[in-house]
């Protein structure tokens, strides 16, 4: 009866209602939630599949609880035999459809981790060719806290000599309350 009472008063006092900010997508490509568990907010990707078997996922995190700045998460998985390659390092990122367009720079992309001459090697510049079979990252922090609205355009990529539009990703914010604790 104690061990009872005891787990039901954990249960009670153990969860705390919290508000999430989150991006939910809209628009073109295979969205799937990512994240998101008893104490997380939920977490979506847009998935564009491109010539040559190559994905590209791109996410919009939102400032909430224990995220301190709101970001572009991308991710550009490369099958094997193809090269792929930024045609520009830049990221065009705008806060609506009429509103202007904002070039974020892409400072680095983060890679398979390998050891050349002894030195660990993490990143990449973003001129560099993504070889496959890998996967790789790029994360770019925006200088807005959390825009209602993101439409994300990454640049043309260069996959095996051949230019490949890469097209929008829409992003909306949205909140709900969720639980956060020991639930």
């Amino acid at each position: 009866m104690r061990q009872s009472i005891w787990l039901t008063l954990v249960a009670l006092c153990g969860c705390v209602p919290v508000a999430a900010s989150f991006y939910e997508p809209h628009g073109a490509g295979d969205i799937k939630s990512v994240s998101g568990g008893c104490s997380m907010a939920p977490r979506f990707q847009v998935t564009q599949h491109l010539p040559g078997h190559v994905d590209v996922e791109v996410s919009a995190i939102a400032i909430t609880p224990g995220i301190a700045h709101a970001s572009i998460a991308i991710s550009i998985r490369v099958p094997g035999g193809t090269a792929v390659r930024l045609t520009e390092p830049t990221i065009t990122v705008r806060e609506g459809p009429s509103a202007p367009a904002i070039r974020l720079k892409i400072d680095r992309i983060h890679k398979p981790r390998t050891i050349v001459n002894g030195q660990v090697s993490d990143y990449l510049e973003p001129g560099d060719p993504l070889s496959g079979p890998a996967g790789y990252g790029i994360e770019v922090q925006l200088s807005h806290e959390n825009p209602a609205d993101l439409i994300i355009t990454l640049p043309p990529l260069d996959i095996d000599g051949q230019h490949v539009d890469v097209g929008p990703s829409e992003f909306v914010l949205k909140s709900r309350t969720h639980l956060t604790g020991f639930c």
